[in-house]
């Protein structure tokens, strides 16, 4: 169910407080960890440098470094 309306709504638009509530941006609780989602379709992995295939993906290659870095940590 929905949230209610926590905004005042009245005859004149001045008297009138607005509720942006359900327009923010969902915020992650404190202490979660930070997590990025790649979704690629369609891109014939073997082409790839970083499986490699000729095509050059350096920014492909600089997320994976980041992510083989941390993870030895």
């Amino acid at each position: 169910m929905a949230e209610p309306f926590k905004g005042v709504i009245n005859v004149d638009i001045r008297d009138s407080e607005p509720d942006w509530t359900p327009f923010e941006a969902p915020k992650a609780p404190d202490g979660a960890p930070s997590v990025v989602y790649i979704v690629l379709d369609d891109v014939g992995f073997s082409a790839m440098s970083c499986y490699g295939g000729p095509i050059e993906t350096p920014n492909m290659r600089r997320v994976a470094g980041a992510v083989a870095e941390r993870r030895a940590r």
